[in-house]
């Protein structure tokens, strides 16, 4: 992943959900480091799993953008 990509972290608790609901979207695409999960790119700089983003925004509470990391 090129540094200037926004990681989108996720807690534990969502990258479980997530892994629920890929039986219904495709795919989860994480990459691990530091002991922190986010959510992939792929070589174009293209998030892998868009398909979260919306269901991420649900459950914050707030936007989550590609680009909008905590």
């Amino acid at each position: 992943m090129s540094a200037s990509l926004p990681r989108i972290y996720l807690e534990q608790e969502e990258n479980a959900q997530l892994i629920r609901e890929s039986s219904k979207h495709g795919p989860l695409a994480c990459s691990f480091g530091g002991g922190r999960v986010w959510l992939a790119y792929d070589d174009e700089g293209k998030l892998r799993s868009s398909w979260a983003l919306p269901l991420l925004s649900e459950w914050r509470g707030y936007t989550v953008s590609d680009g909008a990391g905590i």
